[in-house]
């Protein structure tokens, strides 16, 4: 199976503390996958017969969400980033959540983050149920 993922969006700050920011965020996630299958079966008396499928999905979401960081740390340098969305329209929920560790340096943060993101579509869709996760590397540029 293969796929991508592109969400566009906004938010809009409604907490800003000295120690925490929350944003609250909104917008459209387009998933698309493939997956393929191919099989073969050696005949009785020689021979082979084989099949291919290659179904594909396009699933389209708005979304809302809350983001933002909380310091852990009295000068702010080491923070607790947090994401958390939902969402559905052509799947029935998906939702996805992310937390970790950063670090404000001069001129840019760097995160260290994990990442779990769960779709449920419905029977009859190619993604019944999906599940990712894993580790995110980033780093945000101010200029």
């Amino acid at each position: 199976m293969r796929g991508a993922m592109v969400e566009l969006g906004g938010g809009f700050t409604v907490l800003r503390r000295p120690r925490a920011i929350v944003d609250v965020t909104g917008g459209l996630r387009y998933l698309s996958a493939k997956g393929t299958l191919d099989a073969s079966v050696e005949l009785p008396g020689g021979g082979t017969r084989g099949a291919h499928s290659a179904p594909r999905a396009d699933i389209v979401n708005g979304f809302a969400g809350v983001r933002g960081r909380i310091a852990m740390t009295h000068d702010g340098r080491w923070y607790v980033p947090f994401y958390l969305d939902a969402s559905t329209g052509s799947s029935k929920v998906t939702w996805q959540a992310v937390t970790g560790a950063g670090y404000v340096m001069k001129g840019a943060d760097v995160s260290l983050s994990y990442r779990y993101l769960a779709l449920h579509g419905s029977n009859d869709q190619l993604m019944q149920t999906v599940r990712m996760s894993g580790p995110s590397l980033g780093t945000t540029v101010r200029f």
